[in-house]
């Protein structure tokens, strides 16, 4: 069905864009590109193509994406409207559905040839296998591919590749042959699906071989298949609307030179260097077809930079970074060139953002909006480019993880976090957003603040599809903390396929999976509020705290008890001696001869910060009537109070009959030998950095809810076994402690500062937090504080240093040791001269214990090794 209005103000408008030719349109982006890198801007990086653009058309120095980060962005480039309205609030969430309406689609019916390039990110491209961040067998959720949505011709990804070499992991191993290579990056380029009318019904695309031409810079790959777009459209004499979002300057950043490192700044120049040779070379075949004067070229980037050595974008003396709503997040790069519709060039502060394109090329087109056109938050800047208005009257939301900023010509009204108080800027003549006037302009903030809050609530009313992607607006209030199906993963962010935005379906467990392979499980990273999905969203956390727990109270309960006295005389405690718990599940008549453990911990002596890892030890000590068969040993979180105090004594049957969750099963204990075990991962879940992850969600619940904390219990599966004991410990400073049975648990806390330097480990230095420079060096031995916090030395101390040991030496190899902190990864580096430096081993992963490595020696010559660290996030 035709979804668009048919009436005379169209039929006028399409006669006169056919008497003038219609403009092409090529809406260009870069990938997390700062304020500022081009050189046109007194950028650092040599961009000359950016720059003729700059020169000769209209340079926007108030330009905004749409959001802080990528997604969010793109869907409004494409729609005009907020994406809190589209469903797409944050990198990797939610998706564009067919019933928005995009530019693609208008220009399509208009007759446009329509072609999307490079990346896409507002849903999957297939439905059938894993690609990229979010493709999956099964997954149709997330399933929602440009094909779908007005484009005639589409090579594209899903999500981010790297800037060379795009279908390579790893930059110093050979190129993958095939899409089962252990070195193929994992993100493939898709093409339309080769029949066209199964377009809106195919479960996945056509995936591009790894031999065509996927080779070199991914910015030439693009443009190799950009070029050949428009000049069949032009051949057909069809005008064309081309988007190109370059996956440049986002990470992975490879050197095409292979010298630099990984994400350093020389890869991120030369991503950039190679971005802007392409832009030039399309803009020499536009004149060389002589189209070039017809043709909007637009470009912009998705948001501000990554901050860090590891991805050195500037943003100049702006305030914020990528996911910040300050200046530095979201004030980018924007250009425009159009010579026939330009008529002079002009640098403006003229107030523009990703959400006026689809208003401006529509207005431009003369087109007239979809019959079912939704909200637009976007401004047509039509009156800009015909030279007949210098300052927007129409201002601008934004709404991003709890920030929210509302922007009227110069001022700028910010909420940098749920509950802060608002902060208000002049951002004309304090673009670096410096000086606070809210105190001296209440009356202002309160006019803003009123116009912001009736435009978010309008926003949250106006997204909501029957799908379930998104929340429903009718649906009701849920407890933001409930967790159904007790997976650790709260209701509302979870769905049934691993997504992070419905809470109608619940009970596969994400909260395990580490969906962009940052190294931080989904769960933990939702709890800590970084984006489970961005591979450079993650915690700032300090090292980790380790607490053992004996338990506090213990009970062992035979099935002839009572609830005055459910061990008895004759049951289970008769047994064995002090120190000793028991199990038993005999086959037998005799009901003393079936016993279950009851276990509580009090948690009160752990410290406050985030709970990475709960791990349950047990070592069994004996057996009862050496029984030679080994059974499961069970363990289940308890929903109802116990007391180990006559009276309040569970029963046996407290695990069947009481609120209860079984949390896993250990094989082959009730063994004649002794066994230990863990509770760690149970069958389907995975292990996270080494280490027992199962009992965390647990074990939050009790810190989060103390009156939750009814403890946990132990049995046996299997009725032949007659009985095994446990040692338990009463007296620590005397006990086996690793034989007995404990809970370890490991916690992170916050960098709350934001500052890069975790506040516990400022609080132990300096005895405050937020106040340190993360690259100061406050002991003056030439070491940086977020280094020595690397390399676990004490910053206050010049004498602390990182250093290799040698433990051993043999004839041609030595045996070398340093301290390798959780969460670091380590590279042993050689050198014959202090200059060039070649990798001896790595990455090694650290597990807060020393690192021993043995190295060959060159007798002949001497030789130089150092480590180099960096932390896993």
């Amino acid at each position: 069905m035709n979804k668009y209005i048919c009436c005379g103000l169209l039929l006028v408008s399409v006669g006169l864009l056919e008497a003038a030719e219609q403009p092409n349109v090529v809406l260009m982006m870069a990938d997390d590109m700062g304020w500022a890198d081009a050189s046109y801007n007194d950028g650092w990086i040599e961009t000359p193509h950016l720059d003729e653009m700059a020169a000769e058309g209209i340079e926007f120095t108030r330009f905004y994406s749409a959001s802080a980060v990528c997604s969010p962005t793109r869907a409004s480039c494409l729609t005009g409207r907020n994406p809190i309205r589209v469903g797409v609030p944050s990198a990797n969430v939610g998706r564009i559905e067919k019933e928005e309406n995009l530019l693609s689609e208008v220009l399509q019916e208009a007759g446009y040839a329509t072609g999307h390039f490079g990346k896409w990110h507002l849903g999957t491209m297939t439905t059938l296998r894993t690609d990229a961040n979010r493709g999956k067998a099964g997954n149709t959720n997330h399933y929602s591919p440009p094909w779908q949505h007005g484009y005639d011709f589409v090579f594209a990804t899903e999500s981010k590749v790297p800037t060379y070499e795009p279908m390579r992991k790893n930059a110093s191993l050979d190129m993958p042959v095939s899409f089962e290579d252990e070195n193929y990056y994992g993100t493939a380029y898709w093409m339309c699906p080769d029949d066209e009318s199964s377009w809106q019904t195919a479960l996945e695309g056509k995936r591009v071989a790894l031999d065509d031409n996927l080779n070199g810079d991914d910015s030439r790959i693009m443009m190799d298949r950009v070029i050949p777009f428009v000049e069949s459209a032009v051949a057909e004499g069809k005008p064309f609307f081309t988007v190109i979002w370059f996956h440049t300057p986002h990470k992975p950043l490879v050197d095409p030179a292979g010298v630099a490192g990984k994400d350093s700044a020389t890869s991120y120049d030369a991503a950039i260097r190679d971005m802007d040779e392409q832009i030039g070379r399309l803009r020499t075949r536009l004149r060389e077809l002589e189209v070039y004067d017809n043709t909007m070229m637009w470009f912009c980037s998705d948001n501000g930079p990554e901050g860090g050595d590891s991805a050195p974008g500037r943003v100049g003396d702006l305030r914020g970074r990528k996911r910040d709503l300050y200046e530095g997040g979201v004030r980018v790069p924007g250009l425009l060139t159009w010579p026939a519709g330009i008529e002079a060039p002009v640098k403006t502060d003229y107030i523009a953002s990703t959400s006026d394109y689809y208003p401006t090329i529509i207005d431009m087109l003369g087109l007239d909006y979809p019959a079912d056109q939704k909200p637009i938050d976007g401004n047509s800047l039509r009156p800009l480019i015909e030279g007949e208005l210098a300052a927007r009257t129409k201002p601008i939301g934004f709404d991003f993880r709890n920030q929210l900023s509302w922007v009227e010509q110069q001022y700028k009204l910010i909420q940098p976090a749920a509950d802060a108080d608002y902060e208000l800027y002049d951002v004309s003549a304090d673009p670096n957003e410096i000086t606070d006037l809210s105190d001296l302009m209440p009356e202002r903030v309160e006019s803003m603040k009123a116009s912001l809050v009736a435009w978010k609530q309008a926003i949250d009313e106006d997204y909501g599809y029957s799908n379930g992607i998104v929340f429903e607006p009718n649906e009701p209030e849920v407890d933001p903390l409930l967790d159904s199906d007790w997976d650790g993963i709260a209701d509302i962010y979870e769905t049934g396929t691993g997504s992070y935005l419905s809470q109608l379906d619940t009970g596969t467990g994400p909260a395990w999976v580490d969906s962009d392979g940052d190294g931080w499980a989904d769960g933990l990273e939702l709890l800590l509020a970084t984006d489970p999905t961005d591979d450079a969203s993650v915690p700032a956390l300090s090292q980790p705290v380790t607490t053992v727990l004996y338990p506090s109270e213990w009970v062992v309960v035979a099935t002839n008890g009572t609830a005055d006295d459910p061990a008895t005389a004759e049951g289970a405690e008769s047994w064995g001696s002090a120190g000793e718990l028991f199990l038993r599940e005999r086959a037998s008549s005799n009901t003393q001869r079936k016993a279950r453990v009851y276990l509580k911990f009090d948690l009160s002596s752990l410290p406050e910060g985030i709970v990475h890892s709960a791990n349950l030890y047990l070592h069994q000590t004996g057996r009862i009537n050496n029984n030679a068969d080994s059974s499961e040993l069970e363990l289940a979180w308890l929903g109802k109070a116990w007391s180990a105090a006559a009276g309040s004594y569970p029963l046996y049957d407290h695990m069947l009959n009481e609120p209860s969750f079984a949390f896993g099963k250990l094989d082959d204990f009730g063994t004649n030998a002794s066994s230990a075990g863990v509770f760690a991962a149970a069958p389907g879940q995975l292990d996270f950095a080494g280490g027992s992850i199962w009992l965390r969600p647990l074990v939050s619940s009790w810190l989060n809810d103390a009156t939750s904390n009814h403890g946990i219990g132990l049995a046996i599966s299997e009725s032949g076994n007659t009985g095994i004991s446990f040692s338990l410990v009463d007296d620590e400073s005397t006990a086996e402690l690793d034989e007995s049975l404990r809970l370890e648990v490991v916690q992170f806390a916050y960098d709350s500062h934001g500052n890069e330097l975790p506040d516990s480990w400022e609080y132990k230095y300096f005895g405050t937090s937020g106040e340190q420079l993360a690259e100061g060096d406050d002991d003056g031995d030439g070491v940086s504080n977020r280094d020595e916090w690397l390399a676990g030395t004490d910053p206050t101390d010049s004498h602390s240093a990182f250093a290799i040991q040698e433990i051993a030496k043999t004839g041609d190899g030595a045996q070398l040791s340093w301290n390798g902190e959780v969460m670091r990864n380590y590279w042993l580096e050689s050198s014959n001269d202090l200059v060039n430096w070649v990798v001896v081993s790595g990455p090694i992963s650290g597990e807060g214990k020393p690192i021993q490595l043995m190295v060959d020696v060159d007798a002949e010559s001497r030789q130089f090794m150092r480590v180099r660290v960096q932390p896993k996030w």
